[in-house]
């Protein structure tokens, strides 16, 4: 699974495979082109499941907080998956912002 999108009634999800990086990052991004067009309220971004990242995928992750016309800051889930930790960490990012949700809250 490269990507799953879902959309509910008031929110969109975005739970990633077990690869974002430079192999699968076209395909990714290709997949969430459509949101740029859409009104989303709310955001969830699902890194947990993540086993292979490198900075294509960073970037692909930077570019969705940036152009992602959301009503509410993006909710991320799986910030503490050790290897988005490890490649944040690298390049002294962050993801975060006040809305977080850690996947032992879901």
């Amino acid at each position: 699974m490269a990507l799953l999108l879902e959309r509910k009634a008031d929110f969109h999800i975005v739970t990633f495979g077990a690869e974002l990086n430079i192999f699968t990052v076209k395909e990714d991004f290709d997949a969430l082109q459509c949101l740029q067009h859409e009104a989303i309220s709310k955001l969830m971004l699902d890194l947990s499941q993540i086993g292979d990242f490198d900075s294509a995928g960073l970037q692909l992750l930077l570019w969705l907080r940036a152009q992602l016309p959301t009503e509410e800051p993006i909710h991320w889930v799986g910030l503490d998956n050790e290897i988005i930790c490890k490649v944040t960490d690298l390049f002294r990012l962050t993801l975060s912002n006040d809305s977080d949700v850690s996947a032992q809250e879901l």
